[in-house]
């Protein structure tokens, strides 16, 4: 049976596009023909590829909060929402980006863009620029005092422009150009693509310096000494969009002997995003990359793991089931989850992420087996085995999936966090044919339950999540 729910019910998605939803009917059981409904939904060409920013995606928040609602899982926002917000900035290019100097006689001095400069870190580089200009060399005599009204222009080697930034990196600039001497002109680049930025970091979060900087290419003749002033015009505008996480929470109640378990948070996530359509393609070709492996179909378990704890006793463990956007633009949904969680951060003790679960893996033993990424690094990978769950390391450490997922952002902050997965490194991966028809349904139910178990394990109390002895080495931020 198929129960039909339209958008109108949901709540806290008055921001969406008004659409109805197909939903499996309510079963707390995991059911292979659940998971095949979701599939059907997510990975259909109708999603066009489930590419974050697009109308497509927010349909699918809007399934997501369908499923949750009537599963009877809590909004976990604060005000009993299920739609994380996410603030964004889409830079839009209204023409071609500028830069010019003028010479000590007044001249002006136009450079193109790509093959006579480029920009580093774009996002300090947002809006125009005029500057009256230092010159500077490698000789440390020549270096005269930073002004945050001026741009250094530095003439020098790779070398010694790596010496003299390190030196000055506490001083500030208005802007700087490096300008590599003897240096050759580069291929000319285009008017830049559309792109969308995260809008809730500040400089100092994202780890970019105060001050941006500009190299410039080729050769400025003599003039290239006398320059005066400049003028920088990246023609671009800065359009806010949002993008949404969903999210629904099961709280926790604890145990007889151990009552404050309730306050600990265990998050299972998985990307509902995927990379949408080919830009090029023949005529008549397929164009819509349809995710059904990565990752609709980890996010048909999570769904139907949700369903399963909201319709069973409660966890001692609060459990909290997130639904990331925008994966596969830089794993930028989790990242703000992280930065603006809906429940006290240092209560998240555990995250478990569901990637990629659709077909077998033969390198771990074929259908119905699962791998963990990070096994090596904490206690998770030997108590689900300990507890007959079949699950093995992540076979692939060359591959380096452990920071290739949603959980490495949990991981930059301490926390325990490791993906399940059964990616077998098919040829499909974000081509055009990864559909519904090659997920093998079997394995995707024994993955289901196994994945139920295991986040069980976890929200009973009867794993304690923990790194091993010096870990997580070399993943947390400074």
């Amino acid at each position: 049976m198929i129960v039909l729910l339209c958008a109108w019910l949901l709540q806290g998605a008055a921001t969406l596009t008004p659409a109805q939803v197909m939903l499996p009917a309510p079963n707390p059981a995991i059911e292979q023909s659940a998971l095949r409904q979701h599939l059907m939904y997510l990975a259909s060409d109708e999603r066009l590829g489930r590419e974050a920013f697009t109308p497509q995606s927010k349909e699918v928040a809007e399934y997501l909060v369908a499923a949750l609602k009537q599963a009877k899982v809590p909004g976990a926002m604060p005000d009993g929402g299920y739609l994380q917000a996410a603030p964004f900035v889409r830079r839009e290019q209204t023409g071609p980006i500028e830069l010019v100097l003028v010479d000590a006689q007044g001249k002006r001095h136009g450079l193109t863009y790509g093959s006579q400069f480029r920009l580093g870190r774009e996002r300090q580089l947002d809006k125009p620029m005029k500057f009256a200009v230092q010159v500077l060399s490698a000789d440390p005599a020549s270096v005269g005092k930073p002004a945050a009204d001026q741009a250094a222009l530095f003439r020098g080697t790779p070398k010694e422009w790596r010496t003299w930034r390190d030196d000055h990196v506490d001083e500030t600039w208005g802007l700087i150009l490096f300008y590599e001497i003897d240096s050759k002109e580069r291929g000319p680049l285009g008017t830049p693509r559309e792109t969308v930025v995260p809008g809730w970091t500040s400089e100092e979060e994202s780890g970019e310096a105060a001050t941006p900087v500009i190299r410039v290419y080729g050769d400025l003749g003599d003039w290239g000494a006398s320059v005066e002033a400049l003028e920088f015009e990246p023609h671009r505008r800065l359009v806010p969009i949002d993008e949404y996480n969903v999210v629904g929470m099961i709280p926790g109640v604890g145990t007889p002997a151990e009552p404050d378990l309730a306050q600990e948070v265990i998050v299972l996530s998985a990307h509902y995003d995927h990379i949408g359509v080919l830009e090029e393609a023949a005529e008549g070709a397929d164009r819509i990359r349809n995710g059904a492996d990565d990752d609709a179909s980890g996010v048909a378990v999570l769904l139907e793991l949700a369903e399963a704890y909201a319709a069973g006793p409660p966890p001692a463990r609060t459990v909290l089931f997130l639904f990331a956007c925008a994966e596969e633009q830089g794993i930028l949904g989790t990242q703000y989850f992280v930065h603006s969680p809906p429940v006290a951060f240092e209560r998240i003790v555990c995250n478990l992420n569901l990637e990629m679960l659709g077909r077998p893996d033969e390198l771990v033993g074929g259908a119905g087996k699962l791998w963990l990424t990070g096994f090596e690094r904490s206690s998770l990978g030997p108590a689900f085995q300990a507890a007959g769950i079949d699950v093995v390391a992540d076979p692939r450490l060359e591959q380096n999936f452990f920071r290739r997922s949603d959980n490495i952002v949990f991981v930059q902050e301490g926390v325990v966090a490791q993906t399940l997965s059964s990616y077998n490194l098919h040829r499909d991966y974000h081509q055009v044919s990864d559909e519904i028809q090659f997920i093998d349904f079997d394995h995707l139910t024994a993955c289901a339950t196994a994945a139920l178990e295991a986040a069980r394990q976890l929200s009973d109390g009867k794993v304690r999540p923990t790194w091993n002895e010096g870990e997580p080495k070399g993943f947390q931020k400074r």
